[in-house]
């Protein structure tokens, strides 16, 4: 397995040494959470692997929050490197990102115009570019689109005393405490299927986005 990995702000060093200290704890025979799961079967494993990506490791991850603080600035971030506010500048002034991104390609086996087909574990027949009703040379923020599909997934199936906006998690703090959320509290299994879910889609798209500006930084710097 090669491959540079990306993250987006020294956080997320943070995030998978507490995760490596709770597979080691329950390794050990602890528990964690309300639930007290046994550790999954590969926990050494995840172990090796999470411990390569941190810093100091044999893989560490490459900070691109770092990399746009230094050199990429434009017009409506307000100098925010934001992976929120960086994706949607990019959105719309990359058109590699537009020929990439319009119509249903993400999540397709077809490649159609593409080399090769945009692989998804959490969306179907998916556009990421999709121009705004009110002006069409704009695309739809992607994390707008993001809450729009969870909502719309959601329909008629949220419940009673079920929170809409907190299964279609878009943001950070909402993914933290729903991650909290499965781990101590006593959830029951719908909600707990909702919020993994949820969670699924906006990890895959704060890492695709990842990828995007990278493409789209390309697409700005090559001739």
């Amino acid at each position: 397995m090669g491959g540079t990995v990306f993250m987006w702000s020294p956080h997320e060093n943070t995030i998978l040494n507490k995760i490596v200290d709770q597979l080691k704890v329950v390794v050990e025979g602890g528990s964690y959470g309300v639930a007290g799961l046994p550790a999954p079967a590969d926990a050494a494993e995840l172990i090796e692997f999470l411990s390569s990506l941190v810093q100091d490791g044999s893989r560490a991850m490459v900070d691109l929050c770092a990399l746009s603080k230094k050199a990429y600035f434009a017009e409506g971030i307000k100098g925010s490197s934001s992976i929120k506010k960086v994706l949607p500048s990019l959105m719309k002034r990359s058109e590699v990102l537009k020929g990439l991104y319009s119509g249903k390609v993400y999540g397709s086996a077809v490649a159609g115009a593409l080399p090769a087909p945009m692989f998804s574990k959490n969306f179907k027949d998916f556009a990421w570019w999709v121009p705004e009703a009110s002006n069409p040379s704009v695309p739809v923020e992607p994390y707008e689109l993001l809450r729009r599909y969870g909502a719309d997934l959601l329909g008629e199936e949220v419940r009673a005393g079920e929170d809409p906006d907190e299964l279609a998690i878009t943001e950070g703090g909402a993914a933290a405490t729903a991650y909290a959320r499965l781990q101590f509290e006593d959830v029951d299994a719908a909600t707990r299927l909702k919020i993994r879910e949820a969670l699924l889609r906006y990890c895959e798209l704060d890492t695709l986005a990842m990828v995007m500006i990278v493409q789209g930084w390309r697409g700005l710097i090559q001739p």
